[in-house]
């Protein structure tokens, strides 16, 4: 037995019970060795202490209270327990150069040992380790260094006061080891260090450059195999006052550290990451306060949570290609970082600033990860922000507020989940899907679901949640309140998203907007209070359905489809549209079907708050063949629907338009080829139905009744067909046929017109002539219903038109005449059948040559005024019949 200068030895030899395993007793002989260290105690003796040969034995060293002086490393054997309480250790600085002489404390380490096979079974247990002396070296140094240990245990200890480029504690290489109830602080210039590195780092085994070591040469192959840590576990432990807290720096390619759970510690003050896990997969993050003390005083760190795979030009030199396996990357890195509280994260240079940032690289994505339960707050830049990290799941009410940019941002991630989470006021949006940093890799399939989002304040061309180049996405059932911009924004190349029962309430942009993307579904829906549109569908977003809605009080439009887009406008409920701005319902702008894949807008209902004018329940603008059918529209601020400016082909049907403040259907400037087929329309305060300046149009079996006109064809509307209509009630003329030419006014049933006008007809063509009958206005088989009463009130009058055809129309009761025919050259009248009194005539011709006035049937007229011919020529009156 050595005899140790200015110390005393105490061995004392006992057998005693220790658990090995859990549920496992054995009897082991243990060595006790007590060390009381007077003034001038060496490290030197201390090893000698260390060294006690104890083959098969527990080695227990206890340190007496007090203060020890070190000048070289400590190394510290299997089997070796020391307790350390009320210890502390000073590393001083003895080398003539200036230069470390290594780690405070190291495990035993030889040429032979790799893998796992090092020093194991060592437990360390309190102890102040402290480099204050070595603080201002320009070298890195370790307080304590683990080698290809195994079974580790270091609690109750504290680390601080290490150089620049320094960790406290490096485990490299080691499996099972436990880090408990620590305090780890103090990296010289840690406010101001470029040279970031971790308080505790977990390393590989690639090389003596990346692992420091005195005990072996950089030629020794058999400890430098690439072995990284496993079954790592750092709980209960307090990091400030450094660059980083936990994690790694290097990594070497296709190696991962694996089984690391990080719990339930404080990290705070810190100039870089809170944790740094480069390369590490089956690993838990849970339970960590992060940003403020024990106390809860705030402690900025520059980001939180760092997972990586991902490169960028600086760290290429920390990456290492493997010595002797192939590369084989993770299929599932199955990482969890789960409960934690983050906050006071800032990076002013703007380029971390996160609470969890997840990055992998497109050629090594980083799948696997679930972000859960965690509260993150003010944050300098994102609360979560992951990349190439396909599958991610953030989810388990994450509580995300104040953060200075979105809260959730997902880029180049496939199939990311972000779901029942609660965000409360980023600067920027709540969910962003985007693309990742390559400018090319989607977030493809991912979807946003349940979450609750509130007071995005970010600028108007943000929204709560927004995906950007991501196609095939799902935004499901989230409630978003008072987002400034977007509710949901789906814009560029996202093919095939679909917006689904979400409740938006006051975006001050949109409640959904979709922009250049194809296949949108926007569907189920409840919209309240909009500043600008319900839902907006512009820029080729072609084959778009818009569906199920249901929107209260928008600013401007209910649906707004607009710039070359398409698809279908189907069962939405819009109420009091147009709340703040002069505008529709339903805008289709510029935005065109084909014959075979018309816009539809369809079994929509739409009510207005019957104030305005020119605030139509459907627009139709610039767009061809855009379908309107099964619509419900009531108390339109103007026209129920209208047609506008090369809508054409448009086809109106089965709609039902009450009490709109204007007309009921409006088909002006160039919109031919519409048809309006079975339309209801009733109280129109205009007229029920109007056709301006569009040619070839066809207006059938509609039902009206109006203040004003039935149905008016103007302006050219050359050649319409107005068919099988039925006017219940026309302020007006019943039907207005004039300045157009051909046409044909068929088989319509008027039953009462001119209700509120002195002067107006039950059908009027005017001014609708061509140059022979085939190519002239036709008015065939209508029945027309007056009151009997006012003297201006004819049946049918029919003016200005040559070559007019009259034939089988029946009129009872007008009140004036029956049937009149002015200015028409070549008109035929002929089988009509008149019923009126004996002061009114029942047809009157006037300077109508060569007109033909054939079999007609006159009823209840004065035989001398049942036909009226004047200043006409040329005419031929044969087979009338007056009764």
């Amino acid at each position: 037995m050595k005899k140790w200068k200015g110390i005393l030895l105490a061995i004392v030899m006992f057998v005693f019970s220790v658990a090995i395993f859990p549920g496992q007793v054995t009897q082991a002989n243990t060595t006790t060795v007590t060390v009381n260290i007077s003034a001038g105690t060496t490290a030197r003796d201390i090893n000698a202490a260390l060294e006690t040969e104890h083959e098969g034995k527990t080695l227990i060293v206890n340190f007496a209270r007090g203060t020890y002086s070190l000048n070289a490393t400590l190394y510290v054997y299997s089997n070796t327990t020391i307790n350390a309480t009320g210890a502390k250790f000073i590393k001083e600085n003895t080398r003539a150069d200036g230069r470390s002489y290594g780690a405070l404390m190291e495990a035993y380490l030889e040429p032979t040992m790799g893998r796992y096979n090092g020093s194991h079974d060592i437990k360390i247990n309190g102890g102040t380790w402290d480099s204050t002396p070595v603080v201002n070296l320009k070298e890195g140094t370790e307080t304590f260094r683990f080698i290809h240990c195994k079974n580790i245990e270091i609690s109750n200890a504290t680390f601080s006061n290490v150089p620049e480029g320094s960790h406290l504690v490096v485990l490299a290489g080691v499996q099972n080891a436990t880090v408990d109830n620590c305090h780890f602080y103090g990296y010289k210039n840690w406010t101001t260090t470029k040279a970031h590195k971790e308080a505790l780092q977990l390393d590989v085994t690639h090389s003596i450059k990346e692992v420091p070591t005195n005990q072996v040469s950089a030629s020794d192959s058999t400890v430098w195999d690439d072995t990284a840590c496993d079954q790592i576990t750092i709980k209960n432990c307090e990091f400030n006052s450094f660059s980083r807290g936990v994690g790694s720096h290097t990594a070497v390619a296709g190696v991962f550290h694996t089984n690391v759970n990080i719990i339930n510690n404080y990290f705070y003050k810190l100039s870089d990451a809170a944790l740094k896990l480069f390369n590490y997969k089956d690993t838990t993050v849970s339970g960590n306060k992060i940003g403020y003390d024990k106390d809860g005083a705030a402690g900025n760190v520059k980001a939180a949570v760092l997972v990586y795979t991902w490169l960028d030009d600086s760290e290429f030199k920390d990456y290492y290609f493997a010595s002797k396996t192939a590369v084989v990357l993770p299929s599932n890195y199955n990482i969890r970082i789960v409960n934690n509280v983050i906050k006071n994260v800032n990076d002013t240079s703007g380029t971390w600033g996160d609470g969890i940032r997840v990055i992998g690289a497109k050629d090594r994505q980083l799948a696997g990860v679930t972000i859960s339960g965690n509260t993150i707050s003010a944050t300098s830049r994102y609360g979560v922000y992951a990349s190439y990290a396909n599958g991610i799941k953030i989810n388990g009410n994450n509580k995300i507020s104040a953060t200075k940019k979105d809260a959730i941002l997902i880029g180049g991630c496939q199939n990311a989940i972000v779901e029942g989470n609660t965000i409360t006021s980023p600067i920027g949006c709540g969910i962003k899907f985007s693309w990742g940093l390559d400018e090319k890799t989607s977030s493809a399939g991912s979807k946003a679901i349940n979450n609750v989002i509130k007071t995005t304040k970010g600028t108007a061309n943000d929204a709560a949640v927004y995906v950007y180049k991501s196609p095939n996405c799902l935004v499901s059932g989230n409630s978003i309140t008072s987002p400034n911009g977007d509710g949901v924004k789906v814009t560029t190349d996202c093919t095939g998203t679909t917006v689904e029962k979400n409740t938006i309430t006051s975006p001050t942009v949109n409640g959904v907007t979709a922009y250049s993307s194809k296949k949108v579904r926007i569907t189920d829906n409840i919209i309240n209070t909009p500043k600008k549109d319900g839902v907006n569908v512009n820029t080729k977003s072609t084959m778009a359905i818009i569906s199920g809605n249901k929107i209260t009080k928008p600013g401007r439009a209910g649906v707004w489809m607009s710039v070359q887009s398409s698809g279908q406008i189907l069962k939405n409920t819009i109420k009091y549209y147009a709340y703040k701005e002069s505008t529709s319902g339903i805008l289709v702008y510029e935005s065109s079907g084909t014959a075979k894949t018309p816009v539809i807008v369809d079994a929509n209902t739409i009510e207005g708050r019957k104030k305005y004018t020119g605030r139509h329940g459907i627009f139709v603008n610039g767009s061809k063949y855009v379908t309107c059918s099964n619509n419900k529209i009531v108390n339109a601020d103007g026209e129920g629907i209208t047609y506008y400016k090369n809508a054409t082909y448009g086809i109106l049907s089965k709609n039902k338009i009450t009490t709109p403040t204007g007309g009921g259907i409006n088909v002006t400037t160039s919109c031919g080829s519409t048809k309006v087929l079975s339309n209801t329309i009733s109280g129109a305060k205009n007229t029920a139905i109007t056709v301006y300046a569009s040619k070839s149009c066809t207006i059938s079996k509609n039902i009206v009744s109006s203040k004003k006109d039935g149905i008016n064809v103007n302006g050219g509307s050359n050649a319409a067909k107005i068919v099988s209509n039925t006017i219940n009630s026309a302020g007006g003329s019943g039907i207005s046929y004039t300045s157009s030419k051909s046409g044909t006014v068929k088989s319509n049933v008027i039953k009462k017109y001119a209700v509120s006008s002195k002067e107006a007809f039950g059908i009027i063509v005017y001014n609708c002539g061509g140059t022979k009958a085939s190519n002239s206005a036709k008015i065939l088989s209508n029945t027309v219903t007056g009151t009997g009463k006012g003297n201006l009130k004819k049946g049918i009058f029919v003016s200005s038109t040559n070559f007019v055809t009259l034939t089988s129309n029946k009129v009872v009761k007008p009140g004036a005449e029956g049937i009149t025919v002015y200015l028409c050259k070549g008109a035929t009248i002929n089988k009509n059948t008149v019923t009126t009194t004996k002061t009114h005539v029942g047809i009157w011709l006037s300077q109508s040559e060569k007109g033909k006035l054939v079999s007609n049937t006159i009823k209840g007229a004065n035989k001398k005024n049942a036909i009226l011919i004047t200043g006409t020529n040329k005419y031929t009156n044969k087979g009338n019949k007056i009764k």
